[in-house]
């Protein structure tokens, strides 16, 4: 190099090249904010040839830097070949050219605060840096280069209207680094770099671009990529392409990127993160990261989005953070992660205006407290069909617009809605159907949902926990699963029609509504549960079914009144009809104090049910008919103080109230309590007994009591007041009937029908009383026909009994009581200790007239205990009483009613011999004083006995007794009247005592 040719900057850069200084030709001027280079003179311009010669020159001492400050370069800096053994350093200089370098080896590039109208590298290898920093430059290439240490274009303007920067296999072995610069396209892409490696960082720190940033061709950075505070916009286009990267990590904390920004299966061995980011591409896809692996995922701490995240398919490895994410703009989904693999998703108060599609996602957990979803115009917003969870799905507090679907999702441990609202629309909330939970599913106090929710074919295994839920729609439980408990205490359901539908669900554990309040029909139909419990359960479905549980299986108790264990639980009130229909019930069954309302109906329909224990009505209110028809109960029916009004169903027997038709039970009680209408037992069993007592029945002109073909044990019915008729016809008592403080009255007649019953041992009517007359021509009050009983007492009152064709052992035959009764057919045995007389009088008693059997079976009596006097004063009133009855309408009737007087006074009927002695000795003596005195003609002179007034009146007395004096002597006048008179009446007392033997001994 020839010094006279040296410029007086080029000497100077000679110079401190040679000692191993810097060269500063001035610090005056600033070339990036100047306009053109002749800013700069003379003597401040260094050529370009010159700076090639010193940089190639390996003559100095290893090391030595060419470095320049403050100078004007100019001619041709395209460095090509050969070796740059020198490092080039130039700092606030102008350069008139394009720098390039091609094809050579360098030690090492370094430029400052310069200015140049491009920089092109290519096939070029640098042992040390490549660094063109806070420079303003124009089109950039880089080319097939090799970097052994970094590159830094930090604090970079490029200055194009093309592509700014273009890469294509660069490897650089430390970092490359974008911090800060500027890149701002025309139109298209600003950064384009193609199959690059880096070994350490990729940089774009603050940097800010306009147009497309392309990492494209299976690009690798070793370290992360680091985009914390940049801008990069580009419209709606693509903004930042990182497609199939490989990097130690993503980070784009505080960036903002307008356009997508592509992650699209990129594989990041650390974590993705966007924090307090903007990410914007109105609906479009804001973040693009299908298939895309990393450890972790982070975009929360403020971030927004205005488009869609998309992250179907990708692979996190630990969290994906979503904490506080602000989507919007979406125009459809919001957060895509159909398919992912996560180990856990957290968006706690987040925002979402979209879809969050998450469907067929495996994670560990997820979790969505305090977030808010809205897209109600599709038909879900939060997709997590067919997604496995292994541990917890937490959406507490979320605030959900449109349909949450979690259809087939398996969740390992819990799923958490409590607080959450979901709002469908009125249509579908939540849509959980066949979803699989492994532990609890807890809806909390505060949880809302405005549409139906639906748990159908759910399989849940632990509890179910929905208290204090409130529901404007339906709740959906059919043939859904849950191994231990399901809560519904204090939950609101709101809707038409059936509000909650759990045909055939299962329970292991309890299902509890305790304070449940529905707005339409519960449906239980065929449930399994440990015990069912709906004590201050209020349920609302007028004219139509309020509960239906028919064929449940509870294997404990079923309490739908006031919870024996709980205090102030309030009672069970349903206005619309229960149904137990061919439930089981392996405990008791329990209404005490429930108010139940279905006028016309059955309030409540227990028919076919089976309960082990008890059924306890007590306290109970029902308006309609409460039906127990065909049940089983292992133990006892109990009614105690219960209140049954009108508008029961109708029947044969006028409004049913109360109906236990064909029921099978140990014994039924009802204690106190009013009943508007018919108690209906007809065919029921009750082993040990009935008992009614204190309560008011009222069917006006109707059946009050229907029990026809009852059997039971003990039947007692007791200070009962009874408006209507009660029926127990055909019912078969094991044991006594016992009526005390019985009263009924009506019109209708019989008011007592107990016609061929069977009552083994007592029927005690004594404390029964008609309190309303009957005609006088009308049926008995009282219907004991064909009825057969160990004993008999009849009312003490006024009243008529029918004992026709009845068959009774012993019949109390009460002189106090002055009952009508029909007897006509009547078998009994024994009086009941009444004396003859009592017993004679009770007999006349039938308004029909003489019943022959009566008599016969009270003869039959004392004549068993030996009373042969009593039996003779039965038989013969027997005959009188047949006798008195006889008319006198025709000769016949007259003739035979004066011929039974004459048998009465002469024998008695027979049954008193004595008389016929009486009246023979009396005639005898009459006859024998009379003819003693008189003075007969014979019949022959001289041939006749000694005429003896005994002998005469002995001959005309016993017509087959011939003494010889009737035929001898010829009485005249008087005496010939007499002797007929005599005649006459021994013909007769003979005939009587003929009649009256042969009557007797054909009944012996």
């Amino acid at each position: 190099m020839a010094r006279e040719r040296l410029s007086t900057a080029e000497k100077m850069l000679r110079d401190a090249v040679e000692q191993g200084e810097e060269a500063v030709i001035g610090l005056d001027i600033d070339p990036r904010s100047a306009e053109d280079g002749s800013a700069w003179s003379e003597e401040r311009i260094v050529r370009a040839d010159v700076l090639a010669e010193l940089v190639r020159d390996g003559t100095a001492s290893y090391g030595a830097a060419v470095r320049l400050v403050g100078a004007r370069i100019t001619g041709d800096m395209r460095f090509r070949y050969g070796r740059l053994g020198r490092p080039l350093r130039l700092d606030m200089c102008w350069i008139d050219e394009a720098v390039g370098f091609s094809e050579l080896t360098a030690v090492g590039i370094e430029l400052v605060r310069c200015r140049l109208t491009g920089l092109r590298t290519e096939s070029i290898d640098v042992e040390g840096a490549v660094t063109v920093r806070d420079c303003h430059v124009g089109t950039t290439v880089i080319a097939d280069t090799r970097i052994h240490r970094s590159m830094s274009f930090e604090d970079t303007r490029f200055v194009t209207t093309e592509t700014p920067f273009r890469a294509h296999n660069l490897n650089v072995w430390g970092n490359l680094l974008f911090d800060r610069a500027r890149m701002f396209a025309a139109d298209g892409e600003a950064l384009h770099a193609e199959r690059f490696v880096v070994g350490g960082r990729l940089g774009m720190a603050g940097m800010r671009a306009r147009g497309a940033i392309v990492f494209s061709g299976a690009s690798a950075v070793d370290g992360r990529v680091d985009m914390t505070d940049a801008v990069i916009r580009n419209g709606a286009g693509t903004a930042l392409d990182l497609r199939r990267l490989r990097a130690a990590g993503v980070h784009g904390d505080g960036m903002r990127c307008t356009g997508t920004l592509d992650l699209r299966h990129a594989t990041i061995t650390g974590t993705i993160a966007f924090n307090g980011a903007v990410l914007a591409c109105p609906g479009g896809y804001a973040l693009h990261a299908g298939d895309v692996e990393a450890d972790r995922f982070e975009i929360e701490h403020g971030a927004r989005a205005h488009g869609a995240i998309s992250l179907p398919r990708c692979i996190i490895r630990d969290t994906v953070a979503l904490r506080g994410l602000s989507v919007r703009d979406t125009g459809g989904r919001a957060v895509v992660a159909s398919g992912a693999r996560v180990t856990n998703i957290v968006a706690d108060a987040a925002t979402f205006d979209g879809h969050l599609a998450f469907d067929e996602i495996e994670a560990t957990y997820i979790r969505l407290s305090d977030t808010r979803i809205s897209w109600p115009h599709d038909s879900w917003s939060v997709n997590l069909q067919s997604a496995t969870i292994r541990r917890e799905l937490n959406c507490e507090g979320m605030r959900n617009e449109g349909t949450f679907n979690a259809y087939g999702a398996r969740v390992g441990t819990t799923l958490l809605l409590a607080g959450a609202t979901l709002d469908g629309g009125g249509r579908t909330a939540l849509t959980g159907s066949r979803m699989v939970v492994g532990g609890r599913v807890i809806f909390g106090e505060a949880f809302q949902a405005n549409g139906d929710i639906d748990l159908s074919h759910t399989d849940i295994g632990k509890s179910l926990a929905m208290d204090g839920a409130r529901i404007q729609g339906k709740l959906r439980l059919f043939r859904a699963r849950v191994r231990s408990d399901v809560l519904l205490r204090h939950a609101h359901v709101e809707g038409r029609g059936i509000v909650i539908d759990a045909i055939g669900m299962r329970v292991d554990g309890r299902l509890t509504a305790r304070g449940l309040v529905s707005s339409g029909a519960v449906r239980l139909t065929a449930i399994t549960t440990d015990s069912l419990v709906l004590t201050g359960a209020r349920m609302v479905n007028p004219q139509a079914n309020a509960l239906i549980a028919s064929r449940a299986q509870i294997r404990g108790d079923l309490v739908a009144g006031d919870d024996p264990y709980s205090a102030n639980a309030g009672s069970f009130w349903a206005d619309g009809r229960v149904i137990f229909r061919d439930a089981t019930v392996g405990g008791d069954l329990i209404l005490d104090g429930g108010v139940l309302r279905s006028p016309g109906h059955h309030a409540l329909d227990c028919t076919g049910i089976d309960v082990g224990g008890k059924v306890s009505l007590e306290r109970t209110e029902i308006t309609g008919t409460a039906g127990l028809d065909q049940a089983h109960v292992r133990r006892r029916i109990v009614l105690a103080d219960a209140r049954f009004t009108g508008d029961g169903i109708e029947s044969a027997e006028g409004p049913v109230v109360f109906s236990a038709l064909q029921t099978t039970a140990d014994d039924l009680l009802i204690d106190g309590g009013t009943f508007c209408g018919a108690v209906r037992l007809s065919g029921s069993t009750f082993a040990s007994g009935v008992s009614m007592r204190r309560a008011t029945i009222d069917a006006g002109d109707s059946t009050a009591v229907a029990a026809s073909d009852l059997s039971c044990g003990v039947l007692r019915l007791t200070d009962l007041d009874i408006d209507g008729v009660v029926i127990l016809a055909r019912s078969h008592v094991n044991g006594d009937l016992i009526c005390s403080g019985l009263a009924v009255s009506g019109e209708s007649r019989p008011l007592v029908a107990i016609r061929e019953a069977v009552i083994a041992r007592r029927l005690s009517l004594d404390g029964l009383s008609i309190t309303t007359p009957r005609a006088l021509s009308g049926p008995m009050d009282i219907d004991l026909s064909a009825v057969r009983a160990g004993s008999v007492d009849l009312p003490q009152g006024e009243c008529a009994v029918d004992l026709r064709d009845a068959e009774v052992r012993t019949l109390v035959l009460d002189p106090s009581d002055t009952t009508t009764v029909l007897l006509s057919g009547l078998s009994f045995d024994d009086p009941g200790g009444a004396d003859v007389e009592t017993a004679l009088a009770w007999l006349r008693r039938d308004p029909t007239g003489y019943q022959h059997q009566a008599y016969e079976q009270l003869a039959a009596h004392y004549r068993r205990i030996g009373d042969d006097a009593g039996a003779r004063t039965v038989l013969l009133a027997r005959q009188r009483h047949r006798r008195d009855l006889l008319g006198r309408s025709t000769f016949g009737h007259l003739l035979m009613k004066v011929w039974g007087y004459v048998q009465d006074v002469m024998v008695g009927y027979g049954y008193r011999p004595g008389l016929a002695g009486f009246w023979f000795a009396g005639l005898l003596a009459l006859g024998s004083a009379y003819f003693a005195g008189r003075a007969l003609e014979p019949i022959e002179q001289d041939v006749h006995p000694t005429y003896n007034s005994v002998g005469y009146t002995i001959d005309l007395l016993i017509p087959v007794v011939r003494l010889g004096q009737q035929a001898a002597w010829d009485p005249r006048g008087m005496d010939l009247w007499v002797a007929y008179g005599l005649m006459f009446m021994g013909a007769v007392l003979a005939t009587t005592i003929g009649a009256a033997v042969t009557r007797v001994l054909g009944r012996r």
